[in-house]
């Protein structure tokens, strides 16, 4: 993924293999905290890959809750420079114990392939507007990434 990002978006990207908790959130800090980024920087990406439960993510040494530890870092009042920047947040992790069986596929778009097993409940992205329990503002949540999202 990290490839995709850097070499055919184009975009800056900054690899932290392993972090701790307070490694990550140094790094967190210090993207948010940056006083001055290129008018080329129109979006923010968050990728991380690896373990998981509800709405945690492993790091080295516990857990870091996804919303307070990465999430509220970025928020428009901690990171000014990003205030008016996309944020896309990619998590690759386990949600949960339950375990997806998978389904047995042979044939993808009308092509008749190999058959292999994928995911019942995956190859899916989820994206909302705001966090839970607050509202969207409909003015800027949706406008402000497709104005700058570009494949």
């Amino acid at each position: 993924m990290e490839e995709t990002f850097r070499d055919t978006l184009r975009y800056c990207t900054w690899r932290i293999m392993n972090p701790t908790q307070v490694e990550l959130e140094a790094a967190l800090r210090a993207v948010a905290m940056y006083p001055d980024y290129p008018p080329s920087y129109k979006r923010f990406v968050f990728i991380f890959a690896g373990h998981g439960l509800n709405e945690q993510i492993v790091v080295k040494d516990g857990f870091v809750r996804i919303t307070e530890n990465v999430i509220v870092p970025l928020e428009a009042k901690n990171a000014c420079s990003l205030a008016t920047v996309p944020k896309l947040f990619f998590i690759d992790a386990c949600r949960g114990p339950l375990q997806d069986n998978g389904v047995i596929v042979a044939s993808r778009g009308g092509e008749v392939v190999e058959s292999i097993k994928v995911p019942e409940k995956g190859n899916m992205l989820i994206a909302y507007s705001t966090l839970p329990h607050y509202e969207a503002l409909e003015d800027s949540s949706w406008r402000a990434l497709a104005e700058n999202v570009s494949v």
